[in-house]
């Protein structure tokens, strides 16, 4: 223990960046929900194995095939991928609409796919690359190199270091400080990290020092999950459904009076609490369902366990959908590749995501407003139709009702609307509804809540001539930054 802890040295976090309550989303944070639509990458010894070794946190494992009654780590000899290629995880998730890739650089058995100088067990003692590889090294490069975000997992819960190092609360925090040292200055620009819970009621983790210590070394990554983190998804998405509420509201109150406030009260610094925090959802699913133990299965890659097109698009549409962003998890084969029926399986959701959303209807119609900001063409409602993302149509001052309406020129046949606020304003509306001209009258095509980032309604093929979105409620003097209209039915 000794040389371990004289290996480490000492990794203090600065006393920087503390989370801070909001309202409204810090730049980053708004950056981060343009992103949208990302993949996630779980790659380890597991995928040699077919399950996961050593990482009982909870007494007895349920009864489930993924999970090993051994608490011995896997000898890392095993991993050793004859034709891994972090280019082609990359470029499938481009060509499926996802513009971030999240990597787990360790996961909860504690084998680090980086040779890091905390542990031994770790990539350096596996013969693939001769000892040399890295694999965050090669995903960080392909994501800088193809243009998407490049995002880590690094997992808390360590059964490497619990059972077999054996470290100490104290210890271990400085031994996952050292790693997060190293993965936040040796790979570039890291846009996202992940901490879940796993594991959490058999440590206390120090989850303001390690926050503290992200935003000292990369003041824009964003931190998901545990701790005071930027990114919630332990909230109302714990599960690994992909599908996000509805309402979604981003400002939550992080208190012990707060619904569900057993969710942070084991990872929020006490001294953080009372007040309000801007804290946006991430959607996670997996492409294939023996992720989550629904088969039954070991790990493996059958046809008959991928998620479907249907089921993607519907994960899509009830997160990207409800204001959330959305990953969809990957496990590639001992390889190192994706398995070819998950690729196909993406790239056609992706596909028929672009054809349904290729053509905004209502261009080239007239847009007018029952209210809007006394400040010249800045917030007239022309801005909400303009397809430029830094713009956006606001009503006047005082007005927390008020409609938008367009002529289609001619009767359009659609079958969705997209409605997106302007966040950075923070998120303002609490009720609206989407009516449509029959000819004769106007008619109720669909109502909600939050709009929030960006909210989807899908409903029956509907054909008219106008639509007018009625803000019936909101905080403020709403915002609309895009309105529009789509269809994937037969058009008429």
């Amino acid at each position: 223990m000794l040389l371990l802890m004289t290996t480490l040295g000492r990794a203090e976090p600065a006393p920087l960046q503390e989370r801070v309550p909001a309202t409204r989303p810090t730049p980053q944070q708004a950056a981060w929900q343009d992103l949208e639509y990302g993949m996630f990458i779980h790659y380890g010894l597991y995928a040699y194995t077919g399950v996961f070794t050593g990482i009982r946190w909870m007494g007895d494992s349920p009864a489930n095939p993924l999970y090993s009654s051994s608490l011995e780590p896997v000898d890392p000899a095993i991993f050793n991928p004859t034709d891994l290629d972090a280019g082609q995880w990359v470029a499938t998730a481009k060509e499926a609409g996802m513009k971030y890739l999240m990597f787990t650089a360790k996961h909860h058995d504690g084998f680090c796919l980086w040779p890091t100088g905390t542990s031994e067990h770790s990539i350096k003692h596996s013969p693939w690359r001769d000892g040399k590889g890295d694999v965050v090294a090669e995903v960080a490069e392909a994501c800088h190199a193809q243009g998407i975000g490049f995002g880590l997992y690094l997992s808390p819960w360590d059964a490497y270091a619990y059972h077999t190092l054996k470290l100490s609360d104290a210890e271990y925090d400085e031994y996952y400080r050292q790693q997060l040292t190293e993965l936040l200055t040796n790979y570039g620009e890291v846009m996202e990290i992940w901490w879940d819970g796993a594991g959490a009621n058999m440590r206390q983790h120090d989850w303001g020092s390690y926050y503290r210590l992200v935003k000292s070394l990369q003041p824009n990554t964003l931190v998901a999950v545990s701790g005071p983190s930027d990114v919630r998804w332990m909230w109302e998405v714990p599960n690994e459904a992909g599908i996000a509420p509805d309402p979604n509201w981003y400002v939550i109150r992080v208190s012990e009076n707060s619904e569900n406030s057993a969710s942070f009260s084991w990872c929020w610094p006490r001294e953080l609490w009372g007040q309000d925090y801007w804290w946006p959802a991430e959607a996670y699913a997996p492409i294939n369902r023996f992720w989550s133990g629904e088969t039954g299965l070991a790990f493996g890659h059958n046809q008959d366990t991928v998620r479907s097109v249907e089921e993607l698009l519907t994960n899509y549409h009830t997160s990207v959908g409800h204001g959330a962003n959305l990953v969809i998890n990957f496990v590639p084969e001992p390889s190192g590749r994706l398995a070819d029926v998950e690729v196909a399986r993406i790239r056609e959701a992706g596909e028929t995501l672009r054809s349904i959303y290729a053509e905004n209807l209502r261009c080239g119609g007239q847009i007018t407003a029952g209210s809007a900001a006394g400040e010249g063409e800045k917030h007239s409602p022309a801005r909400a139709t303009d397809g430029d993302p830094d713009t956006w149509w606001q009503a006047a001052d005082g007005d927390t009702e008020a409609w938008l309406e367009v002529d289609l020129d001619g009767p359009i046949t659609f079958d969705r609307a997209v409605m997106q606020e302007a966040i950075v304003a923070g998120q303002r509306v609490e009720a609206y509804r989407l009516l449509w001209w029959d000819g004769q009258q106007w008619r109720e095509g669909s109502a909600g809540t939050s709009i929030g980032h960006k909210k989807i309604d899908i409903f029956p093929a509907i054909t008219a001539t106008k639509v007018r979105l009625e803000i019936t409620a909101a905080a403020l003097p709403p915002t609309l930054r895009e309105f529009g209209l789509y269809c994937a039915s037969p058009r008429t």
